[in-house]
């Protein structure tokens, strides 16, 4: 088993996981740091590696001390209790991350999906059980019915799970419902923005980031973000195949009807563009040169 799991965490680090400067750790080990992500231990350097789309952490009982990423419907995994959310409730609902030791950690299950979203509530505040919103700070008072008063409320949730801002780039909001008048404020990190079509974080500027989502166990054609002249190919939720360009010259790929159609052209998202300004709200940028008509718009900024 020892030479089992220094194969397999060799295998984890050589390929996508990034160093951690954290305190020494047991060689060999492979501990969930989160019902999304796991910790791999090598060459006493710890390593975090996140889980795929669909996958959560656990173990499947053969060692305490090799966890690994499992699909989220996956019986082996003996912790699955822990991380999967309730694929047959129509509304959305947090749940504590049991698996993080960090108290701000929690998941966000989403209507008809049993992969959860781990989301960290802001700074100095602290997932609350039960509590709408989910997070709060040592004074604030828990209630499973009503908002708490630093909750933003300019924001009108018009369909249930995440959605983005429409003027700060990094920012997005979770709705439990098209209705809901007290959405989850969050934020990525510094330099990410939010992409709508995959539910997530990313450099705009990072050619290798996935541009599309086959969430949700989908099959058939999903549409790219960035590209409309190309789209992709789901099965089951796996994305079959390399992207699909239309066949001829003109044509862009229409979401809705699922075909390609002669001159479709789809207008791309500002945030989702390559820039200088990162993760900035962008309405305000504009204000700004407005107000300064004399300012050299052709300067490189980087705010």
């Amino acid at each position: 088993m020892a030479t089992l799991a220094s194969v397999a965490v060799l295998l984890l680090v050589s390929v996508s996981v990034e160093p951690q400067l954290t305190a020494a750790c047991f060689d060999n080990t492979l501990q969930c740091s989160g019902c999304t992500s796991l910790f791999v231990c090598y060459d006493g350097t710890e390593y975090q590696k996140p889980c795929a789309s669909g996958q959560v952490c656990g173990n499947n009982g053969t060692s305490s001390m090799v966890d690994g990423c499992f699909d989220v419907s996956d019986s082996s995994n003996i912790q699955l209790s822990y991380c999967a959310c309730d694929g047959s409730s129509a509304s959305a609902s947090y749940m504590d991350d049991v698996l993080s030791t960090d108290p701000a950690a929690y998941l966000a299950c989403l209507p008809g999906q049993l992969a959860p979203q781990s989301v960290l509530c802001p700074d100095n505040q602290f997932f609350m059980e039960g509590n709408i919103p989910p997070c709060g700070s040592a004074n604030t008072t828990q209630s499973a019915t009503g908002p708490s008063t630093t909750m933003n409320t300019h924001f009108t949730c018009t369909a249930s799970g995440f959605v983005a801002d429409p003027s700060v780039c990094s920012k997005y909001w979770l709705c439990t419902s098209d209705s809901d008048s007290i959405p989850t404020e969050l934020k990525c990190d510094d330099g990410l923005v939010f992409n709508e079509a995959t539910l997530s974080c990313y450099d705009p500027c990072d050619s290798s980031v996935e541009t599309f989502s086959c969430a949700t166990d989908i099959t058939g054609t999903v549409a790219d973000s960035l590209n409309c002249s190309i789209f992709h190919v789901c099965v089951n939720g796996v994305a079959v195949g390399p992207p699909v360009p239309c066949a001829n010259s003109g044509e862009g790929f229409n979401s809705e009807s699922g075909v390609c159609e002669s001159g479709y052209t789809c207008e791309q998202h500002i945030c989702l563009i390559c820039s200088t300004i990162k993760a900035t709200d962008r309405i305000q940028y504009f204000l700004q040169l407005l107000q300064n008509p004399l300012m050299d718009i052709f300067y490189n900024f980087d705010l």
